[in-house]
């Protein structure tokens, strides 16, 4: 079994590739996460289990953290387990806090391997999306890297095959630390005027941390998987569909015209709840970049593994 958490594709991109090589299977964890019952797995005598996320801050994500925390296991012998995660350039000394985080899970870490992806972080000066000959370069790599990794966890490496870069220590115990404390936050979040209120973040959103509501009249707050927002959801992304259509039909007159619809198609505020994991998938996933973390993050680019297949 082999349990991944992914915002922007990378991730998920890394456990479905390495279980195609193991025959194994990729289960997102969000799902699970949101279950009326607690996650449970009843593991093989000789089944190898993985983990599949991507690095923040040079630790693990807190979402991360919490699975962990809530997996319950049967059978579990000392089987080989293992983790397997996503960076923009290097983890520090990620596995340290990997490692005590299984340990208080009651897992044994045999191995850890990590795997240079595109970058998505855009929320600090000086940090922002790969350009396009750097991201190219990075894909590149990622097949015969996960075959390295299939392999070695195939014959069961007990290995810590991981990236740390240049001052390991400092950037997971030092600039991780302000990292997590200070920026894992989504007060700094909005929308612009772009926003056509389609409801894309929400439904991305792991946390379930993002509501649509009402502009105007009274505010009713619904749940993310509810009938009503889906029916939302398509309308709002149909108009907007349907907007930039006859804007590309007719000119700028046209556009003029679409701009109108959109503005009409904004009829929901977008809030933020306060238990943001900080996976940037609202930003990245956002068709008309109207979300903004503060002012960090204009003129910024977006990134989606999906998008680069």
């Amino acid at each position: 079994m082999l349990f991944y958490f992914s915002a922007t594709g990378n991730s998920r991109a890394l456990a479905t590739t390495i279980a195609q090589h193991l025959n194994d299977k990729a289960v997102d964890i969000v799902p699970l996460l949101h279950a009326d019952e607690s996650p449970s797995l009843t593991l093989g005598p000789t089944e190898k289990l993985g983990f599949v996320f991507p690095i923040y801050g040079w630790s693990l994500p807190d979402i991360v953290r919490t699975f962990l925390e809530s997996l319950r296991i049967e059978g579990y012998n000392r089987q080989y387990v293992y983790f397997a995660v996503t960076c923009g350039d290097d983890v520090g000394v990620a596995d340290r806090p990997i490692r005590k985080t299984f340990e208080q899970a009651g897992l044994h870490l045999d191995a850890g391997y990590s795997v240079t992806m595109p970058d998505s972080y855009v929320c600090l000066p000086g940090f922002d999306v790969d350009k396009p000959e750097e991201r190219d370069r990075k894909l590149a790599q990622f097949r015969p890297r996960v075959r390295e990794i299939a392999e070695q966890v195939e014959r069961r490496a007990v290995v810590m095959d991981i990236h740390r870069g240049r001052f390991p220590w400092l950037k997971t115990n030092v600039l991780g630390w302000f990292f997590r404390k200070y920026l894992i936050t989504d007060k700094p979040f909005r929308t612009t005027s772009d926003c056509i209120s389609c409801g894309l973040c929400a439904k991305v959103c792991p946390m379930h941390n993002i509501e649509l509501a009402p502009a105007c009249g009274e505010s009713s707050r619904s749940s993310r998987g509810s009938r009503v927002q889906e029916i939302m959801f398509n309308a709002q992304c149909s108009t907007a569909k349907q907007s930039r259509e006859l804007a590309f039909a007719v000119g700028e007159a046209g556009a003029n015209l679409a701009g109108k619809f959109e503005s009409a198609a904004a009829m929901f505020n977008v809030t933020w709840l306060g238990h943001c994991t900080g996976c940037l998938a609202c930003y990245h996933h956002c068709p008309t970049r109207a979300i903004r973390f503060g002012r960090r993050t204009e003129k910024k680019g977006q990134y989606l593994y999906k998008n680069r297949l």
